[in-house]
């Protein structure tokens, strides 16, 4: 196709260096007709140009997340979608492949009753009734045109037992118990925002499924996805038509965001669309079906579409995961509930105390924030010593269960709430729910809508402290010194910028600077390269920030650095200010000031707490770091309680807390870096290290917690009225 003298047309060269330009030209002239026409093309503005393609092309997205449309599945799922996917979900081979797969897997009965949910077109229900006319089959999907094909094709092949419907796969229209097997292939999970939907789905099957029923879920590997997507691809998807796709992961580094631009040779551009899918770990889905209540998880099966004809992009299809689970039969189900009720969590006779659930981590899953989101032995060892000093404290008095498996944790706490006597839930949970940071304050919010009484903070106030510029912007409001920061949303790309523009960002900002996730907690995301001497440190470690799948947020703040001393105040209590606003300093347990002593750090290091001070044993910021008393003033030791007594006030921080300061030179004040609700409580954490300093050994200091927290809801029930959740 090369001209023999294609230098004259070396304007459509400059045209052709992006979809959109392609389809610009191809819209403004036929290929058979580019000569006659190239020039006034290239006479074209970019405005004019630009204006041609807006109705099929959004151009140039510096974040895909923004352009996704909420319910992306409800206008994707056409005729576009057979062909742009069709070299794997229209190939009768492949679909016959997984077909024989799924029969592999699943043992069904003569008659069995199968739901193949999220159906699509129904070739894997339309290849099963060819091969099992004695299945009973059902299909749902949520795009009217694919269940129309579906019963075309059904009738086409008279297939008698098999019954499409469209249909909303997280509320099912089936009665309970009515599927002897649940299927879930082509990659169908995981589109929702909210991993609760996904979770609610889960449900919606487990519901559906009878006892000993089969579920089946094909979806693509999200630790093989996340390390090897491809950004940018492009293929021919037949003779005329062609697609490139840009992928990127989502701010939370949770979802893989894809944008497709559909090219024809002789429209040009015809679509630009948008999805996203949830990148799941089997670890992480065996812990969403667990809490389900599934059993048996097992991950048979790795799906590819190599055997694609095309064989060019296959994206999501390319590596997944053939997961199934069981649901227990009916016996095993009430067996688990009797035992929850009437003895897992049964009080002793000689005591009138109601129990203490422990709420924990679950140390068998991943976690979010750990290093390579692995338990260490350092870890194991300090959950055993946290064991020991409840035991210690309260193994006489009531009786004391520990609750670490977040795949029976929702059943474990519906149980508990049945009781006659409500259990007091210690919560120390920090790992969050299914040890997602994230889900920290959902935690709460279960026991909340269970009206289960516990120690520590709402889910409101961990919301609000999750978000470190929001902690900052309330604490200056309420006359709290607090550094200068400059906020940089995720969607600002700062590559874009010119220097002129990068200039007057950071105007305000002296260096050395500090620069840290605007959300997060465990010390994610900072690291020795935190602390920036320039504007380039500080763009550069803004995208490194971006760039890293651990850290969850990509919002950055950028801090005007301190450089004094950095001290922690620990309170055990809740706090009350009297009429004037003064704290009353008997009303809690104000805990001696600590200060972190970095004179042992190596010399190239920053004198911070960076994430390797709580995570990494092998890092020189978690040997070399010690903690000692802090020398200030009484003056000064006054002021910082006062500063922490409003922060607990305004936000209604309980039973148990930690503040963080470091000392400006320039302002000389402390000024605070970190509200820390539901603090770290392990026995050689910074609280155990205040309170030791105080005269409390670890049981003492985790019982003066729970104490504190009895002591609270007391207080907030009306004379004679038993105190509830909150």
């Amino acid at each position: 196709k090369l001209p023999e003298r294609w230098s004259n047309g070396n304007h459509i060269c400059i045209l052709l260096n992006h979809p959109l330009h392609l389809g610009i030209l191809q819209r403004s002239c036929s290929l058979a007709s580019m000569t006659t026409n190239i020039e006034s093309i290239a006479a074209s503005t970019s405005e004019e140009l630009e204006m041609k393609a807006n109705s099929n092309c959004f151009g140039i997205v510096q974040n895909l997340e923004d352009k996704l449309p909420e319910r992306w599945w409800e206008t994707l799922f056409d005729e576009m979608y057979l062909k742009t996917d069709g070299d794997v979900v229209e190939d009768t081979a492949i679909t016959l492949e997984e077909v024989e797969t799924i029969l592999s897997c699943l043992n069904l009965a003569k008659g069995a009753v199968l739901l193949d949910m999220c159906c699509g077109q129904g070739r894997h229900l339309l290849c099963l009734a060819k091969l099992r006319p004695d299945l009973v089959l059902f299909g749902i999907d949520q795009s009217e045109f694919l269940i129309k094909t579906a019963k075309e094709r059904a009738t086409e092949q008279s297939a008698p037992n098999v019954t499409f419907r469209v249909g909303d796969c997280s509320a099912l229209p089936y009665e309970d118990a009515k599927f002897s097997a649940v299927i879930v292939m082509g990659n169908s999970f995981g589109y929702f925002e909210r991993e609760s939907v996904d979770s609610q789905v889960l449900g919606e099957i487990f519901r559906v499924l009878q006892p000993d029923g089969q579920c089946l879920l094909d979806l693509t590997d999200g630790g093989f996805m996340k390390a090897n997507f491809s950004p940018r691809s492009w293929e021919w998807i037949d003779s005329s038509t062609f697609v490139c796709r840009e992928r990127q992961l989502a701010r939370d580094g949770r979802r893989l965001v894809s944008r497709e631009v559909i090219s024809s040779t002789s429209a040009g551009v015809i679509r630009d669309q948008f999805y996203a899918e949830r990148l799941y770990t089997f670890p992480e889905l065996n812990a969403l079906l667990g809490a389900q209540g599934f059993d048996g998880s097992e991950q048979v099966d790795v799906l590819t579409g190599e055997k694609s004809e095309r064989n060019q992009d296959l994206g999501m299809m390319a590596h997944r995961m053939l997961i199934k689970s069981l649901k227990p039969p009916s016996s095993e189900l009430v067996e688990t509930s009797e035992l929850e009720l009437d003895t897992a969590i049964s009080m002793p006779t000689t005591s009138t105390a109601p129990p203490l659930l422990v709420v924990m981590g679950d140390p068998s899953l991943p976690s979010s924030e750990k290093l390579n989101q692995t338990w260490n032995p350092e870890d194991i060892e300090t959950i055993e010593i946290l064991r020991q000093a409840v035991v210690e404290s309260f193994g006489e008095q009531r009786e004391v269960r520990f609750l670490d498996s977040h795949q029976r944790l929702y059943f474990d706490l519906v149980s508990a709430s049945m009781l006659d006597v409500k259990p007091l839930i210690f919560n120390l949970c920090d790992e969050g729910y299914l040890n997602h940071a994230r889900l920290e304050m959902h935690v709460p919010a279960l026991l909340d809508l269970l009206q289960l009484p516990y120690t520590g903070a709402s889910p409101a106030c961990l919301a609000i402290c999750y978000d470190k510029g929001l902690v900052n912007a309330l604490a200056a409001q309420l006359g709290v010194p607090v550094p200068a920061e400059l906020y940089i949303p995720a969607y600002l790309d700062l590559d874009a910028l010119s220097e002129a523009e990068l200039t007057e960002l950071f105007a305000k900002m002296v260096f050395p600077a500090f620069v840290k996730p605007v959300r997060g907690d465990g010390s994610v995301g900072i690291t020795a390269d935190s602390v920036v001497d320039s504007i380039a440190d500080a763009v550069k470690y803004v995208k490194a920030i971006r760039q890293d799948v651990n850290v969850l947020t990509k919002d950055v703040i950028v801090q005007e650095y301190l450089s004094g001393d950095e001290v922690s105040v620990g309170i055990i209590g809740n706090p009350r200010l009297g009429v004037h606003g003064k704290v009353d300093l008997a009303s809690a347990c104000f805990m001696p000031v600590l200060k972190a002593d970095f004179s042992g750090l190596p010399e190239d290091l920053p004198p911070i707490l960076a994430y390797d001070s709580k995570w990494n044993p092998d890092s020189p910021y978690w040997t070399d770091v010690s903690y000692k008393p802090a020398t200030i003033t009484e003056e000064q030791q006054n002021v910082l309680y006062q500063h922490c007594a409003v922060l607990c006030e305004r936000f209604e921080l309980r039973d148990f807390g930690r503040f963080d300061w470091r000392w400006s030179k320039l302002g000389k004040c402390f000024k605070l870096l970190e509200v820390n609700p539901n603090p770290g409580w392990c026995h050689d954490g910074k609280a155990a290290l205040m309170a030791k300093m105080m005269g409390l050994s670890y049981p003492e200091m985790i019982a003066k917690i729970v104490t504190s927290a009895e002591a609270r809801l007391a207080s907030s029930a009306p004379t004679g009225v038993k105190a509830d959740a909150r």
